[in-house]
This record gives C-alpha cells, structure tokens and sequence, in this order.
C-alpha cells in the first residue's frame, strides 16, 4: 500500500491503525476493468479553456498546492471583469 493512500484510508482507532491493504496489481485492475484511464482528462469546453488561456501567462505551469486559494481567487477575480 503506497504511503499516500494509507494515509488517506486508515485510522488510529483506540492506538490500532486500521484500513484496507490494497497491492498495485489490484489498483491497475479496477483502472482497466472501470475504464478510468480512457476517459477524457479535459473537463473544460473550447469556451472555457479559452477564457483561463487568456487569463494565465502559461497554462501548462502547475500550481503548487499551497498556491490554490490564491489562484482561484485570482481567476474568479479575472473571468468577473468578464
């Protein structure tokens, strides 16, 4: 079990830690057998994606977690002038 999910999943009941224990294989099942990993990863129209293109100087650039609220802030501020 990665790291990440057991400590999304778990948890400490009475000093016990408690949760599912979930292989790899067991995850790329689901993903193939769900379809998952097929669906589309752009959830935005044409229209839309134009707007925040428009709005941020480099669209590809990744926001750190820690830089969210102010980017969402930041781009509802943007697309109000609208």
């Amino acid at each position: 079990m990665t790291p990440s999910f057991a400590s999304m999943w778990t948890t400490n009941l009475r000093n016990r830690l408690v949760g599912w224990s979930i292989r790899k294989d067991q995850l790329e099942e689901v993903a193939r057998v769900s379809g998952v990993l097929q669906a589309p990863f752009d959830h935005l129209t044409e229209e839309d994606r134009a707007k925040f293109e428009a709005i941020l100087d480099d669209p590809s650039r990744n926001v750190e977690a820690a830089d969210c609220a102010s980017a969402y802030i930041f781009i509802k501020d943007k697309l109000a002038k609208d």
